[in-house]
């Protein structure tokens, strides 16, 4: 009975026979997969293999031609606010510093005692000294730490990335990776789109293999016999060109 209230109260991202064609004839063909809280799962696979459209239509953000998305935060309806994003190229705004920018996000999101949840993540990354400098004058791995921070400042239930790590420094990168360890502790889910198949099998839990708009699989990387290289090769290979 326990087992079965959790259950129902999970996180959960779960897409049925997601078909979506466009006028190039690209389409996605009946994708689904369902990913429940607790993993930090990688979608993974080449450029125009069709993750950037599957994401768009799981977030709601682009409309199927056919099939289901039903998403749950907590056992709730999904709410867009429920969600933290990091794009692939997105950069804060320069002309702010890091403390008005996540101040300025954490009153959309109507983040209670706000200032204490800005310095708290903050104090987590190495950004807390340069808090009230302008980050026009910031690098970009320090940019794209902030914007990690941003999509995390209302403690979602899923945050989804894209190519999050790219531009980070060593200690900056296990900082970041050591908080999203931390925040799927509690049944949260990290859905991470990358290229880098060192970093899924490193950091991930689970990983998606994407190929021409085919959702070829699910899989534990715990589980898995060989490296994660090998893996996808071998499962891109197989499916019929």
């Amino acid at each position: 009975m326990q087992a079965q209230r959790r259950e129902q109260t999970m996180n959960t991202i779960r897409l049925e026979n997601i078909n979506k064609c466009f006028g190039n004839g690209f389409c996605l063909n009946n994708v689904s997969f369902e990913i429940k809280g607790g993993e930090i799962f990688a979608f993974i696979g080449s450029n125009g293999a069709g993750k950037s459209t599957t994401i768009r239509v799981m977030l709601g953000l682009m409309e199927a031609n056919s099939g289901k998305v039903n998403i749950t935060n907590g056992g709730k309806p999904f709410h867009p606010k429920r969600v933290g994003l990091v794009l692939e190229d997105e950069t804060p705004f320069e002309k702010l510093t890091p403390m008005e920018y996540l101040d300025f996000f954490a009153s959309y999101y109507s983040v209670e005692n706000k200032e204490e949840r800005i310095i708290e993540l903050l104090k987590k990354s190495s950004l807390y000294e340069q808090r009230h400098r302008k980050m026009k004058h910031f690098s970009k791995g320090m940019k794209r730490q902030l914007t990690i921070l941003k999509a995390m400042i209302h403690n979602p239930d899923i945050i989804v990335m894209d190519e999050p790590f790219n531009g980070l420094a060593p200690e900056v990168r296990k900082t970041i990776k050591d908080l999203l360890r931390d925040y799927v502790k509690n049944g949260k889910i990290v859905f991470l789109s990358t290229h880098n198949l060192d970093e899924a099998e490193n950091f991930c839990s689970s990983f998606g293999i994407m190929k021409k708009g085919e959702f070829l699989g699910h899989w534990k990387v715990n589980e898995i016999e060989t490296s994660l290289e090998e893996f996808y090769f071998k499962k891109t290979k197989e499916q019929i060109s």
